[in-house]
């Protein structure tokens, strides 16, 4: 075969598989939407790969081309919901590591407000099902852990600016508060006429307040350095808590307030002119 023919069909096969890969990655999103679907509504033991499969709108043999069963789709669904809470954690850069990080990462986790999320009634389903099931148990440790070290590296910071408690051990009181976090979640979803999510998030923030540094007289300390920074922190915490800002937009308006009241606040006061 002549070499310039060679390589026309060469970049013919390349320009082919663009749109074969977007196919394949379409299919998958479809199969990983459909085990969170149906494991939120049937719970693990009942949810079959033909219910996924059906759910989707492909064969079997088609799941089992992408995926080897149902436990390797379910760890799909846990890293891609894992890439929203990094894409979330990455627009809220300008929040810095410490109290007001961690209130995000509550508030966001239980009013399950990151990119991609996972409903409350799959990952209860999934954690149960960990329980007597060695290779899902890895799984869902790996993604416990990994949301227990986001809040423990908030909390060093707390600790280290004075915010909170010297003594307090970080990784033991990330622990504490992952579990009081987890706790209430199923609290909430268990009992919703008894403990709504906005109560659930209060009682932690509540349990926060806890582990604060005191003033000299028993005030809380300042979470964030001088006295003004709490005007900003309130602004800060209605714009994160509002379930009708992105976080993307959240954070930006944040900045923006931050901005102007600085720029304000250095402007020469009326009296203070000659």
């Amino acid at each position: 075969m002549p070499q310039a023919q060679s390589k026309r069909k060469s970049r013919t096969k390349k320009r082919a598989s663009a749109p074969e890969g977007a196919l394949e990655e379409h299919r998958r999103r479809q199969l990983v939407a459909a085990v969170v679907e149906c494991i939120s509504e049937e719970g693990f033991e009942r949810t079959t790969t033909r219910n996924i499969a059906d759910r989707a709108g492909l064969s079997v043999g088609m799941l089992n081309y992408y995926f080897e069963s149902k436990k390797e789709l379910v760890a799909e669904a846990i890293r891609h919901a894992n890439e929203g809470v990094v894409m979330a954690l990455a627009e809220s850069a300008p929040i810095p590591f410490g109290p007001r990080r961690i209130e995000f990462i509550i508030r966001r986790t239980l009013k399950n407000q990151y990119p991609q999320a996972l409903p409350l009634a799959f990952r209860l389903a999934v954690t149960a099902a960990a329980a007597h099931d060695p290779k899902l148990q890895g799984e869902v440790c790996r993604w416990m852990e990994d949301g227990r070290e986001k809040i423990e590296r908030s909390i060093r910071v707390a600790i280290e600016s004075g915010a909170y408690l010297s003594e307090l051990d970080p990784m033991l009181l990330s622990v504490a508060l992952y579990g009081a976090m987890t706790g209430v979640a199923v609290q909430a979803a268990a009992c919703p006429k008894d403990l709504s999510i906005d109560t659930a998030v209060e009682a932690l923030l509540l349990l926060l307040r806890l582990f604060q540094r005191k003033g000299p007289e028993g005030a809380e300390a300042s979470t964030d350095g001088p006295v003004d920074a709490d005007v900003i922190s309130l602004v800060e915490s209605r714009l994160f808590a509002d379930p009708q800002l992105s976080t993307h937009n959240a954070v930006a308006l944040a900045s923006a307030f931050k901005a102007m009241y600085d720029a304000f606040r250095n402007q020469p006061r009326p009296d203070q002119d000659d």
